[in-house]
Protein backbone atom coordinates (compact mmCIF):
# COMPACT_ATOMS: atom_id res chain seq x y z
CA UNK A 1 0.00 0.00 0.00
CA UNK A 2 1.31 3.43 -0.63
CA UNK A 3 2.84 5.04 3.09
CA UNK A 4 1.55 8.78 3.28
CA UNK A 5 4.07 11.15 4.61
CA UNK A 6 4.96 14.79 5.69
CA UNK A 7 8.63 16.11 5.50
CA UNK A 8 9.45 19.88 6.79
CA UNK A 9 12.64 21.79 7.72
CA UNK A 10 16.13 21.14 6.24
CA UNK A 11 18.75 19.08 8.29
CA UNK A 12 19.76 15.57 9.68
CA UNK A 13 16.60 13.61 9.29
CA UNK A 14 14.57 12.77 12.60
CA UNK A 15 11.75 10.12 11.64
CA UNK A 16 8.75 10.12 14.30
CA UNK A 17 6.61 6.57 14.22
CA UNK A 18 3.57 6.38 16.14
CA UNK A 19 2.18 4.10 18.35
CA UNK A 20 -1.64 1.85 18.00
CA UNK A 21 -4.56 3.95 17.65
CA UNK A 22 -2.89 7.13 16.43
CA UNK A 23 -1.37 8.97 12.95
CA UNK A 24 1.35 11.05 12.16
CA UNK A 25 -0.29 14.15 13.55
CA UNK A 26 0.09 12.90 16.91
CA UNK A 27 3.67 14.22 16.82
CA UNK A 28 3.04 17.57 16.21
CA UNK A 29 3.44 18.87 19.69
CA UNK A 30 6.63 17.26 19.84
CA UNK A 31 8.08 17.20 16.17
CA UNK A 32 7.70 20.96 16.27
CA UNK A 33 10.12 21.27 18.80
CA UNK A 34 12.73 20.07 16.73
CA UNK A 35 12.55 21.69 12.96
CA UNK A 36 15.73 23.91 13.59
CA UNK A 37 18.36 22.02 11.73
CA UNK A 38 16.40 18.97 11.29
CA UNK A 39 14.26 17.43 8.63
CA UNK A 40 11.24 16.35 10.43
CA UNK A 41 9.42 13.64 8.92
CA UNK A 42 6.04 11.96 10.51
CA UNK A 43 4.30 8.94 8.60
CA UNK A 44 1.23 7.53 9.02
CA UNK A 45 1.52 4.05 9.45
CA UNK A 46 -0.52 1.24 7.67
CA UNK A 47 -4.03 2.15 8.09
CA UNK A 48 -4.35 5.10 9.63
CA UNK A 49 -4.37 9.01 8.02
CA UNK A 50 -3.39 8.64 4.59
CA UNK A 51 -2.04 5.66 4.06
CA UNK A 52 -3.28 2.52 2.69
CA UNK A 53 -4.09 -0.94 4.08
CA UNK A 54 -3.78 -4.28 3.54
CA UNK A 55 -6.19 -6.84 4.42
CA UNK A 56 -4.10 -9.12 6.12
CA UNK A 57 -1.42 -7.44 8.36
CA UNK A 58 2.26 -8.41 8.87
CA UNK A 59 4.67 -6.71 11.32
CA UNK A 60 7.47 -7.74 8.47
CA UNK A 61 5.37 -5.14 6.50
CA UNK A 62 5.44 -2.60 8.47
CA UNK A 63 9.40 -2.96 9.27
CA UNK A 64 9.49 -2.71 5.71
CA UNK A 65 7.72 0.22 5.58
CA UNK A 66 9.46 1.80 7.92
CA UNK A 67 13.07 0.94 6.65
CA UNK A 68 11.99 1.96 2.65
CA UNK A 69 10.84 5.56 3.76
CA UNK A 70 14.60 5.96 5.54
CA UNK A 71 16.18 4.28 2.46
CA UNK A 72 13.85 7.05 0.43
CA UNK A 73 15.03 9.81 2.52
CA UNK A 74 19.00 9.05 1.11
CA UNK A 75 20.72 9.16 4.34
CA UNK A 76 20.54 6.83 7.88
CA UNK A 77 17.90 8.49 10.51
CA UNK A 78 17.39 9.79 13.76
CA UNK A 79 14.42 7.82 14.65
CA UNK A 80 11.70 8.42 17.78
CA UNK A 81 9.22 6.13 18.24
CA UNK A 82 6.34 4.58 20.46
CA UNK A 83 4.29 1.85 21.75
CA UNK A 84 3.21 -0.73 18.80
CA UNK A 85 5.78 2.36 16.52
CA UNK A 86 8.79 1.06 18.88
CA UNK A 87 7.89 -2.16 18.62
CA UNK A 88 8.90 -2.19 14.63
CA UNK A 89 11.37 0.39 14.94
CA UNK A 90 12.94 -2.07 16.94
CA UNK A 91 12.88 -4.75 15.28
CA UNK A 92 14.09 -2.70 11.97
CA UNK A 93 16.72 -1.61 13.91
CA UNK A 94 18.03 -5.61 14.21
CA UNK A 95 17.12 -6.28 10.98
CA UNK A 96 18.60 -3.34 9.30
CA UNK A 97 21.19 -0.95 11.35
CA UNK A 98 22.79 0.91 8.78
CA UNK A 99 19.81 2.71 7.61
CA UNK A 100 19.63 3.97 11.40
CA UNK A 101 22.01 6.71 13.05
CA UNK A 102 20.22 6.81 15.93
CA UNK A 103 16.65 5.44 17.88
CA UNK A 104 14.82 6.62 21.16
CA UNK A 105 12.07 4.26 21.68
CA UNK A 106 9.47 4.39 24.66
CA UNK A 107 7.05 1.96 25.74
CA UNK A 108 7.41 -0.37 23.48
CA UNK A 109 5.24 -3.45 23.93
CA UNK A 110 7.99 -6.38 24.68
CA UNK A 111 8.26 -9.14 27.09
CA UNK A 112 11.73 -10.29 26.59
CA UNK A 113 11.04 -13.90 28.35
CA UNK A 114 8.22 -16.20 27.11
CA UNK A 115 4.60 -14.66 26.69
CA UNK A 116 3.79 -11.07 26.88
CA UNK A 117 1.32 -11.34 29.61
CA UNK A 118 -0.22 -7.95 29.74
CA UNK A 119 -2.09 -8.65 26.63
CA UNK A 120 -4.56 -11.02 27.23
CA UNK A 121 -6.14 -12.79 24.05
CA UNK A 122 -9.39 -12.18 25.15
CA UNK A 123 -9.54 -9.12 25.78
CA UNK A 124 -7.91 -8.57 22.35
CA UNK A 125 -11.35 -10.84 21.15
CA UNK A 126 -13.71 -8.66 22.80
CA UNK A 127 -12.06 -5.17 21.42
CA UNK A 128 -12.80 -6.85 18.08
CA UNK A 129 -16.23 -7.92 19.08
CA UNK A 130 -17.35 -4.18 20.39
CA UNK A 131 -15.55 -3.13 16.84
CA UNK A 132 -17.60 -5.21 15.29
CA UNK A 133 -21.16 -4.64 16.98
CA UNK A 134 -21.15 -1.05 18.53
CA UNK A 135 -17.91 0.26 15.90
CA UNK A 136 -15.14 2.36 15.85
CA UNK A 137 -15.74 4.48 18.63
CA UNK A 138 -16.73 2.32 21.07
CA UNK A 139 -14.05 -0.12 20.40
CA UNK A 140 -11.85 2.98 20.70
CA UNK A 141 -12.47 3.53 23.74
CA UNK A 142 -12.68 0.33 25.13
CA UNK A 143 -9.51 0.07 24.25
CA UNK A 144 -8.28 2.47 25.88
CA UNK A 145 -10.05 1.48 29.05
CA UNK A 146 -8.65 -2.05 28.82
CA UNK A 147 -5.05 -1.36 27.70
CA UNK A 148 -3.26 1.57 28.25
CA UNK A 149 -6.04 1.68 31.62
CA UNK A 150 -6.63 5.29 30.16
CA UNK A 151 -9.14 6.94 32.78
CA UNK A 152 -12.57 8.15 31.84
CA UNK A 153 -11.24 11.70 32.03
CA UNK A 154 -8.28 10.92 29.65
CA UNK A 155 -10.88 9.32 27.62
CA UNK A 156 -12.92 12.39 27.58
CA UNK A 157 -10.16 14.30 26.88
CA UNK A 158 -9.41 12.31 23.80
CA UNK A 159 -12.92 12.84 22.98
CA UNK A 160 -12.83 16.55 22.45
CA UNK A 161 -9.29 16.63 20.43
CA UNK A 162 -9.47 17.36 16.84
CA UNK A 163 -8.22 14.05 15.99
CA UNK A 164 -10.38 11.81 17.65
CA UNK A 165 -12.41 10.96 14.50
CA UNK A 166 -9.28 9.65 13.13
CA UNK A 167 -7.94 8.05 16.17
CA UNK A 168 -11.47 6.05 15.69
CA UNK A 169 -10.93 5.49 12.00
CA UNK A 170 -7.78 3.52 12.83
CA UNK A 171 -9.92 1.52 15.35
CA UNK A 172 -9.75 -1.75 12.71
CA UNK A 173 -5.80 -2.16 13.31
CA UNK A 174 -6.24 -2.02 17.39
CA UNK A 175 -6.76 -5.55 17.42
CA UNK A 176 -3.91 -6.96 15.08
CA UNK A 177 -1.47 -4.58 16.50
CA UNK A 178 -2.12 -5.75 20.05
CA UNK A 179 -1.82 -9.59 18.64
CA UNK A 180 0.99 -8.96 17.24
CA UNK A 181 2.54 -7.72 20.04
CA UNK A 182 1.00 -10.35 22.12
CA UNK A 183 2.94 -13.11 19.69
CA UNK A 184 5.92 -11.55 19.37
CA UNK A 185 9.08 -12.95 20.34
CA UNK A 186 12.10 -11.43 21.08
CA UNK A 187 15.54 -12.56 19.37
Amino acid sequence: PDISYRERGRGQALIFVHGTAAAARRWEPVSTQFTQGKRIVEYDRRGRGQSGDNKAYDLAAEVGDLVDLIRQIGEPADVVAHSHGALITLNALCQHPAVFRRAVLFEAPLAFTGECNFIDPDEVTRLEQVRQTQGNAAATEFFLREFPRASEQDIAALKALESWPERCAAAPTLARELSAAHNFRAD
